[in-house]
C-alpha cells in the first residue's frame, strides 16, 4: 500500500466521525454520506480497512454511529441480475467494450 494511499485511508475514520458530517453541514447541506474513491487495484486494503478500522471505529465505543455500507458494485450487479440483463451486459462489455455498456 503507497503511503498517499494509506494516508487517505487514515482520514476516512475521522471524517466519519466529524461533527460536520454526522450534524449534516458543509455544502449541500442535506444528508450526512462521505464516499471515498481508489482504484481498482486498492479493492482488497480498502475492504480489509473498512471490515477491521472503520466499521468497528463507528460501531463501537461510547457514541456509535449507525451506518449503512453500500458497495456499488454488488448493487449494480443485483439490480443487472434481477432484471435480466447480466449476461446482456457482460457480452455488451466483451464484444464493445466498457463504454458501451
Amino acid at each position: 500500500m503507497t503511503d498517499a494511499f494509506h494516508e487517505r485511508l487514515n482520514k476516512v475514520l475521522p471524517r466519519l466521525r466529524s461533527t460536520e458530517l454526522l450534524n449534516n453541514k458543509g455544502l449541500g447541506n442535506e444528508i450526512g454520506f462521505y464516499i471515498f474513491d481508489y482504484a481498482p487495484e486498492h479493492e482488497l486494503q480498502v475492504r480489509e480497512f473498512l471490515d477491521g478500522v472503520i466499521l468497528p471505529g463507528l460501531t463501537k465505543g461510547p457514541d456509535p454511529v449507525r451506518t449503512t455500507h453500500i458497495n456499488l458494485f454488488q448493487l449494480i450487479l443485483d439490480v443487472l441480475s434481477k432484471r435480466e440483463l447480466l449476461d446482456r451486459a457482460v457480452a455488451l462489455q466483451a464484444a464493445k467494450g466498457d463504454k458501451e455498456v
